[in-house]
């Protein structure tokens, strides 16, 4: 539900600024994308789950990578807000990457 509000809250930002490309919407554009590819890899991985092709210690670790992906993703929707330069935070970035490096396995 958390995730789902801030995609909502990205979607709504990004379509309520003007046409032109402004930091803050180059932010949020680019945090949504980030947050595309999570999802679709997030897909695959639940599915690899209900499957019964994931041990236990795995799913714990990637319960506590989304985790800190999504706290960093929080705090990236927030600084994006006052974005006054293009590139995501690197938490996020870094989150996101260690977040990938498990599930992709599971991408078909």
């Amino acid at each position: 539900m958390k995730k789902m509000s801030v995609i909502l809250l990205l979607a709504i930002l990004v379509t309520a600024s003007s046409c032109k490309d402004t930091p803050q919407t180059i932010a949020y554009k680019t945090i949504s994308s980030l947050v595309v590819s999570v999802d679709e890899g997030m897909k695959a991985y639940a599915d690899a789950v209900v499957a019964g092709k994931v041990d236990v210690p795995t799913q714990a670790k990637v319960r506590d990578l989304k985790s800190k992906y999504e706290k960093a993703l929080v705090i990236a929707v927030n600084d994006a807000q006052g974005a006054t330069s293009v590139p995501p935070p690197v938490a996020l970035v870094d989150a996101a990457t260690d977040l990938f490096s498990i599930i992709n396995i599971f991408r078909k």
